[in-house]
């Protein structure tokens, strides 16, 4: 939304505008923006938010239309088939 903004008012001042005729503004709304959003993501997976938002109980977050649920079910049905496969080897 800030970048929307920036944008907005960007494109509004013209090729001479004072947005455009300092960079620093650019780099803080744009590179600064980007840089915190890859740090958040890098912090917690917005997949683990959601399990978190709906709970890891919930009938929500457990619904066979969800793909992340589906996704995640299958690699629990993997890995509890090398499981067993290790162990039957040892």
């Amino acid at each position: 939304m800030i970048r929307s903004i920036f944008r907005i008012a960007e494109y509004i001042q013209g090729d001479d505008g004072y947005l455009l005729q300092h960079e620093y503004w650019l780099f803080l709304f744009n590179g600064a923006l980007m840089v915190l959003v890859m740090i958040m993501y890098n912090v917690m997976h917005p997949n683990e938010v959601q399990k978190l938002y709906y709970g890891l109980g919930s009938e929500a977050a457990q619904s066979e239309g969800s793909w992340d649920m589906q996704a995640l079910r299958s690699r629990e049905a993997d890995c509890e088939r090398d499981a067993h496969l290790q162990d039957g080897q040892v």
